[in-house]
């Protein structure tokens, strides 16, 4: 019997976060899981996976471990990994609600998932909104930002 289990690995880190902490996040986190992905693609070629990286994250990993970035990017191009995309800063919601500063969030992540995956947002498999900051005003402002970007409107609640 074939079956599938829906994965989605969160890649988060606050704002502001501090350099050692990042250092040790990634040393005993995201790098630990990167070598899980390797052995179990070549355990599985068929394993495929979600990611979502908050775009502080992102900001920081193009900047600062471009290395983690290509390994990644890898198996993106590979179809193992798809992306689930977000907002440039996932706080923004709880400080503004104007649909043009909805639509600039997207396009911020729109230009760190084309740096980092050389992907667009109609390649994303969903959208990331933290469950603390939905709403039915963001969702319709999104539903129409993504909309421009030729990306589907399909949301990844995280509740926490």
């Amino acid at each position: 019997m074939e079956f599938y289990i829906a994965l989605c690995a969160h890649f988060h880190q606050p704002h502001f976060q501090a350099e050692e902490t990042l250092h040790a996040v990634f040393r005993n986190s995201y790098y630990p899981w990167l070598n899980f992905l390797d052995t179990i693609r070549r355990q599985d070629p068929g394993f495929t996976m979600n990611i979502h990286f908050s775009g502080p994250l992102l900001q920081y990993t193009l900047r600062n471990d471009p290395g983690y970035i290509a390994a990644l990017k890898k198996h993106v191009e590979t179809g193992a990994v798809r992306i689930v995309g977000g907002l440039g800063d996932e706080s923004f919601t709880q400080l503004s609600s104007r649909p043009d500063d909805t639509y600039y969030q997207v396009s911020l992540y729109q230009d760190l998932a084309r740096q980092a995956f050389g992907i667009e947002p109609k390649d994303w498999d969903a959208f990331h909104i933290p469950e603390r900051e939905c709403g039915e005003n963001l969702i319709v402002q999104l539903t129409r930002a993504l909309a421009r970007f030729d990306a589907p409107p399909l949301f990844y609640l995280d509740v926490e």
